[in-house]
């Protein structure tokens, strides 16, 4: 059969159970669809070849388990807003339902209705148009039992279609933020490398330019503030480095982005740098930690604090000032 583009829309109201493929559940690996849409159409597979999805076969235990809450991620493709309702597309891995007769059914997009802001469509606007988010909602059927919350529509092969029934869709994060901080690290990691090798250019390129814009620095000092000064402190610190060849390994402890807003904290491994007067290559590690910011769509360093890796030491055997 022909794979189709598949349209779902969904209501919200929620109830539980604990079975799965008729099976009493685990309470991990059985509860994954919950938090994995791949995961789903392997959940609801020995119900759908038993025929549930189209009354057929025991559609009320099916509905006892899979009336719940999940977590889930998509593309959302389309926003639509009238006096009265929101609608949302969202665009989902591939799924294959399998049915009764053997076949498969592709389901790949996901439709939402909201009524209003209080039946959990807060948050959602057109702006989130091609991007990635996490949302969370409650699988549901509002017709007390008499339909299955997943119900396969218009049987013929030209029209086929799943619908899964919810309503509402609370927004719980927009990943778009943790995709573009990912693919620019390699890039601010490549500027570190040309820092510690004499060359601040593409460091200062990677910088904010503004006017809150500070650094703590690994050379020690008070710390400035000011692009005017941040600037120079970049400039001036670069130069300490010697020679070429050093190169950096950054090991990240952690990664937290929320919003237009980015923190890294990490280990940051030079190997082959030349400071100062040292004529030989050695081995240098610093703990930094970085502020980014998005400053017109592209990440820029706000605030950097490194200091030399040390053995942790009692404080009276702290190097005095």
């Amino acid at each position: 059969m022909e794979k189709m583009l598949l349209k779902i829309a969904m209501l919200f109201l929620g109830a539980a159970g604990c079975l799965f493929g008729g099976q009493i559940c685990s309470a991990q690996e059985s509860e994954l669809w919950r938090k994995d849409w791949q995961r789903f159409s392997e959940a609801i597979a020995p119900y759908a070849r038993a025929g549930a999805l189209e009354l057929h076969g025991d559609f009320r235990e099916f509905n006892r388990t899979f009336s719940k809450e999940v977590e889930w991620r998509g593309t959302l493709r389309a926003f639509h807003i009238n006096g009265v309702a929101k609608n949302l597309t969202l665009e989902m891995q591939p799924i294959q339902i399998p049915l009764p007769a053997g076949s498969s059914i592709e389901v790949k997009e996901l439709s939402i209705s909201c009524a209003n802001e209080k039946s959990g469509c807060a948050g959602w606007s057109a702006e989130l148009i091609g991007k990635e988010v996490i949302f969370r909602t409650k699988l549901i059927n509002r017709n007390r039992g008499y339909q299955p919350v997943v119900m396969l529509h218009d049987k013929g092969e030209e029209s086929q279609r799943i619908e899964i029934k919810t309503y509402g869709a609370e927004l719980i994060k927009d990943t778009t933020a943790d995709s573009s901080l990912k693919a620019f690290l390699p890039e601010w990691e490549k500027a570190q490398s040309r820092f510690i090798n004499g060359d601040p250019t593409l460091w200062k390129q990677h910088a904010s330019h503004r006017d809150d814009a500070t650094i703590l620095g690994g050379f020690g000092g008070y710390g400035e503030k000011g692009w005017d000064a941040v600037g120079a402190r970049y400039d001036w610190a670069s130069s300490q480095y010697k020679g070429g060849g050093a190169t950096i390994k950054v090991e990240y402890l952690s990664i937290v982005v929320s919003g237009d807003m980015a923190l890294t904290v990490g280990i940051e491994q030079q190997e082959g740098a030349r400071v100062g007067d040292q004529q030989a290559p050695t081995r240098r590690a610093l703990r930094a930690t970085q502020i980014f910011r998005r400053e017109d769509g592209t990440w820029k360093l706000l605030h950097r604090h490194a200091d030399p890796l040390m053995e942790k030491q009692t404080p009276s055997a702290a190097p005095k000032k």
